[in-house]
């Protein structure tokens, strides 16, 4: 009679009493329905409402807005960290709307186009139709 082999137990081989048994995920519970991430958090958080005082007067703006103000307010007063983000968001923002302008097409740009999908639409109808006839 021929004897048992052992299983090999090692890297990648864990010994048969540790392994997940058929059918069972290795985290069966899972995440918690309704649990929130650190984005969704953080999001909602800046979306809330605060009050501030401004000019006098009180206001009810969101938090990111009042966060925007404040790290502004501390540029303006000569801050390092606060000057130094602030110059590299406007920086981000400029090279975006540049960006953005660049992709926008002018109008003989596009009248080119239109021109050439008009011949191409032309030369694929034209074809269809001698595809047709035979």
């Amino acid at each position: 009679m021929a004897k048992p082999q052992k299983s090999k137990v090692g890297y990648r081989n864990p010994p048969k009493h540790g392994q997940f048994k058929k059918g069972q995920s290795g985290n069966a519970k899972g995440r918690p329905r309704g649990a929130k991430g650190i984005k969704t958090l953080l999001a909602k958080e800046l979306g809330s409402r605060i009050t501030i005082g401004a000019d006098g007067q009180q206001r009810r703006v969101k938090r990111s807005e009042a966060l925007i103000k404040g790290l502004v307010n501390d540029a303006l007063r000569g801050k390092d960290r606060p000057r130094d983000t602030v110059l590299r968001m406007a920086d981000q923002i400029e090279q975006d709307a540049q960006a953005r302008q660049s992709r926008e097409l002018s109008a003989e740009d596009q009248a080119i186009l239109d021109r050439y999908v008009e011949r191409r639409l032309k030369l694929l109808r034209r074809s269809q139709q001698d595809d047709t006839e035979f």
